[in-house]
């Protein structure tokens, strides 16, 4: 039988049924959803993040620290609160199973914050062998928990991808978190939670930015550096592989200098942040550059440098189910929003935006309804987690209610 890997202060090695057991003592287990306590835990694990050595190259850590903040989770509890229904009293879901990606390092922290933050308890599937920054992540939390006296309520552990293991689970569980590709999805969607349980599957998703020329050439050289450095952030954190990073980039305006000046930008800025791509990667981009345009699927293909390669392509060229990550990025140039509108897919999450009006974007809204994106933000926000996510309103889902009338 596969061992399971527990990551606790002293890392240990326990056989399945071991882990059933400890799963099995969690049940009925959890606490008061948003309470003081929680918040304050979180607010004080945002504080270790915010103050780590690591953040300082690894921006995605200072994210996460800002958004444990107690300020930002009150936020959170009270927007929450507000929207409950007279007459009903809240309580966690009960035993929280998260199967988080492997590429996006900060991902299952959020996940397990926030359904924390509902009073579950949790189990939390990590890779065998984490990067530096969730290795960091985890010895944290298990720390702080620790200090708390609540480690005994979270489960952190890693087994071989083992269908058994993950049905076992998955019967003991409440509530099922599955973040990854379709086919990841799929597979562990078919395997049975408790009776009255839910799963929630996050599987691909594509994101793209929209850009006002206009609007950026009436900007002076510090808003456009501003501009520059959150779309830096924006499609490189993660090798442009998150969910949220864009592939596509629509330029309102026919000004083939303005898009030159703003790529020529981006790519100086990821050389001066020290941006390198493995050299696998900047192969891979190249490779694909020149297929796209050997095929005449794309107009023209520039590599600004090792991190920037850029395309550029016709309105209803859709390269972002294929095109590789590392700092790839179509570029096609639109009259209208309305252009946008009519090439969404089911699988878009994010619209980063920069120059349009409250309205505009409204309007913009109103035509993907049904047919694609879930969320529309500034340029800079395309990582930032909230409560909300692909349409879903988590805590919504990571809670019960129970209907109290005298």
């Amino acid at each position: 039988m596969t061992d399971v890997v527990i990551f606790s202060p002293t890392k240990s090695v326990i056989s399945a049924d071991e882990l059933y057991a400890r799963i099995e003592a969690l049940t009925y287990s959890g606490r008061e959803p948003l309470n003081a306590s929680i918040i304050d835990f979180l607010d004080l694990l945002s504080k270790k993040f915010l103050r780590s050595p690591l953040a300082r190259n690894n921006p995605q850590i200072t994210a996460l620290g800002f958004w444990l903040r107690k300020a930002a989770t009150k936020k959170i509890r009270n927007n929450f609160l507000s929207r409950q229904p007279e007459n009903t009293l809240l309580t966690p879901r009960g035993i929280a199973f998260h199967l988080p990606p492997a590429n996006v390092d900060t991902l299952f922290v959020y996940s397990w914050a926030l359904a924390f933050l509902a009073g579950n308890v949790n189990i939390v599937r990590l890779p065998a062998k984490p990067s530096e920054v969730a290795q960091y992540l985890i010895e944290s939390i298990i720390e702080v928990l620790v200090d708390f006296g609540d480690d005994k309520r979270h489960i952190f552990c890693s087994y071989d991808y083992d269908n058994d293991i993950n049905a076992s689970i998955s019967r003991h569980s409440d509530l099922r978190m599955i973040w990854g590709g379709d086919d990841k999805v799929n597979m562990l969607s078919k395997l049975p939670l408790r009776p009255d349980g839910l799963s929630l599957g996050f599987p691909d998703r594509y994101s793209y930015s929209v850009i006002s020329g206009n609007a950026y050439s009436e900007c002076d050289d510090r808003t456009q550096n501003i501009l520059v450095e959150n779309f830096y952030n924006d499609l490189f954190w993660f090798d442009q592989m998150g969910c949220g990073s864009p592939r596509v980039l629509y330029w309102l305006g026919n000004d083939d200098e303005r898009i030159t000046d703003f790529s020529k930008k981006l790519s100086a800025k990821a050389l001066s942040k020290g941006y390198e791509p493995d050299t696998s990667v900047v192969i891979n981009k190249f490779t694909f550059m020149n297929d796209m345009l050997a095929k005449n699927i794309a107009l023209s293909g520039t590599a600004y440098s090792n991190a920037l390669h850029i395309l550029d392509a016709n309105v209803g060229i859709d390269l972002r189910n294929i095109a590789p990550g590392g700092g790839m990025l179509t570029v096609v140039k639109i009259s209208s929003l309305d252009e946008i509108g009519k090439m969404a897919q089911r699988k878009d999450q994010t619209v980063t935006h920069f120059g349009f009006s409250r309205n505009e974007l409204i309007s913009f809204a109103g035509s993907i309804v049904g047919r694609g994106g879930y969320r529309i933000v500034p340029i800079g926000q395309a990582l930032n987690f909230g409560p909300i996510w692909d349409g879903l309103d988590l805590l919504t889902d990571m809670t019960r209610k129970i209907v109290v009338i005298d």
